[in-house]
């Protein structure tokens, strides 16, 4: 489902919690980074950062949001290989990012350019975002991502469809753009659709969706720039959620918005388009909004929470909505809290995770799923993902012929092409379950000195496929970089049924090309006794599996097809 199909139903928009964003004083300048961000509640996965800068993650998996190199989800926190030295992360509906050394690293979904590397391809391990150095603070949206960096820029990437990057357009950026028409800033708050900011004189700024009032400009009209909500001239805390927004000024929390269960705080279930004061909450330390509720953070050490409580999201052991603030059972020493879509995590005592709410997807982390706990339960230990099962044994698979075939009108003219001998290195078998590697290799490969008998451009692009069984799920799939093949750059391209490596000419005839290595990360999901097979596809014209492309320039129609020869099995691995 794309990020404008859920936007049709508000019960599956997610407030994301910009890391449970605590809002900087009045005093934070540029450079000053905000406190730790330790949690993040996501909408079906929770991630969270040790007291040793290792980021885990747990919950559902289906996009690669765990990071931890598969789909399969965790009901138990795993660590995310490669993410130690983390200060900060935050998790969404379907990807999750972290701050580590000052660069951002983002996982999972990217249907809308949400991991910001310039593609839309689905991350499940973590990768850097360009462009970005000396981060401070990230936040995570429906569908797109926002940076804050020591020097008080924003950046943001992904979704714009309301202008929730604040570039003052409503096109989408697979790359971070600069929020524009803000000076610099000192906090950033990501929700769904929009995002809020405090300056370094504490200003609040707002920008993107407004269906429900959330920028607090007294319209419904969205904002493609960032503004200033009504009555709050000045802040010290600044938090979007899905579609509302909270402020902290002075001893007063006010919010604005949707308020449909109450997340509002006055005592209400009517919306408001300016901000209107949350009933009994004085002592507030931090504040963190979710998809239709608010928690709080207490002087005490306390929380409460108020608004939507159909998955016990409040924690105060019912399933009954509440128009003002209610206490969270049992939490003492509470020093973060972290809202998501119907769940919360706290950290408590500066090193437990306590979680409660919802937990259909193990977003709670008590290895316990398809349930909810009505009160804070303490999350397990992270423990390492799986090890990727490296290969251990090696098919070659002979040379075969390929025929081109190249129609000039009515006249076919042919090309035979002797394909390069191909090796499979992979284990001899796996675990059900298990993630394993393979790497397809291959001989050089010369283009013939013989052209078409006429008139062409130099020949050929090449590119071969490998097709992927139903019994597995691709984790990634790449070519060993530092390989010479020629002009232009090889590409993969992953349909679900077959991996292409595609390698763009053109090369002049007599030209030896080595066609790049394919390294294949998969997972068995097949029971045991079952092979694994990677087959390559065969003779139809659909299916080619080495294809020699001609380029053709001013000629008219021509029709280029290439046939292989039956290929034989590449490789086969035998599920334990």
């Amino acid at each position: 489902m794309t990020v404008r199909a859920v936007r049709s139903f508000i019960g599956a928009i997610l407030a994301v919690v910009a890391l449970a964003a605590v809002g900087c004083t009045t005093s934070a300048g540029p450079g000053a980074p905000p406190p730790p961000k330790l949690v993040a509640a996501g909408v079906t996965h929770s991630c969270a950062v040790d007291q040793n800068g290792q980021v885990a993650c747990w919950g559902q998996n289906a996009r690669g949001q765990l990071g931890i190199g598969s789909f399969v989800d965790s009901p138990a926190p795993r660590f995310v290989p490669g993410m130690s030295n983390a200060t900060a992360v935050t998790a969404s509906l379907t990807h999750s990012c972290a701050i580590r050394l000052g660069a951002v690293f983002c996982w999972g979904g990217n249907t809308d350019g949400q991991i910001g590397d310039g593609t839309t391809t689905d991350r499940p391990s973590p990768v850097q975002v360009p462009g970005l150095t000396d981060i401070v603070q990230i936040g995570t949206g429906l569908g797109y991502g926002c940076a804050l960096d020591v020097a008080g820029v924003v950046r943001c990437w992904g979704d714009n469809a309301q202008g929730q990057l604040g570039d003052g357009t409503t096109t989408d950026s697979l790359t971070p753009v600069v929020v524009t028409g803000i000076p610099a800033v000192a906090s950033i708050s990501v929700g769904s659709l929009h995002a809020c900011a405090l300056t370094t004189t504490s200003a609040a700024r707002c920008w993107g969706d407004n269906t429900q009032g959330q920028l607090g400009t007294g319209t419904n009209a969205d904002s493609v720039v960032p503004i200033a909500p009504q009555g709050i001239p000045t802040a010290s805390t600044l938090q979007a959620g899905s579609f509302h927004s909270c402020a902290r000024v002075g001893g007063t929390t006010s919010c604005w918005g949707h308020n449909a269960f109450g997340q509002l705080g006055n005592g209400t279930t009517t919306g408001s388009l300016v901000p209107v004061p949350v009933q009994a909450l004085a002592g507030v330390t931090q504040l963190s909004l979710g998809a239709f509720h608010a928690c709080a953070v207490m002087g005490g050490g306390t929380a409460k929470c108020w608004g939507l409580n159909s998955k016990g999201g409040l924690g105060n052991g019912t399933l009954v909505n509440s128009p003002t603030p209610v206490s969270v059972a049992g939490l003492t020493g509470v020093t973060l809290i972290s809202a998501g879509l119907t769940h919360n995590c706290a950290v408590v005592t500066g090193t437990e995770v306590w979680c409660w709410g919802d937990n259909a997807g193990g977003q709670l982390g008590n290895t316990a799923t398809g349930s909810q706990s009505l009160v804070p339960v303490l999350v397990d230990p992270a423990t390492a993902p799986p090890p990727v099962v490296p290969p251990d044994n090696i098919n070659t698979v002979s040379n075969y012929t390929l025929d081109c075939e190249a129609f000039l009108g009515a006249t076919p003219v042919q090309n035979h092409f002797i394909a390069a001998e191909t090796s499979v290195s992979h284990p001899q078998s796996v675990d059900p379950g298990e993630t394993f590697r393979m790497v397809v290799s291959h001989a050089d490969v010369t283009v013939p000195l013989t052209q078409m008998s006429f008139s062409l451009q130099n020949m050929v692009d090449l590119a071969y496929r490998v097709s992927i069984p139903a019994n597995v799920t691709v984790i990634s799939a790449s070519v060993v970089p530092g390989v010479n093949t020629g002009p232009g750059t090889p590409t993969v391209i992953d349909n679900g049924t077959y991996i292409e490596v595609h390698v763009p000419g053109p090369f002049t005839p007599g030209t030896t090309v080595t066609l790049p290595s394919l390294d294949l990360e998969l997972q068995a999901n097949g029971p045991s006794g079952q092979p694994i097979e990677l087959t390559a596809p065969g003779t139809s014209h659909a299916d080619w599996n080495y294809s020699f492309r001609v380029n053709v320039v001013n000629i008219g129609a021509v029709d280029n097809r290439c046939f292989s020869q039956p290929s034989p099995t590449l490789a086969s691995v035998t599920v334990d």
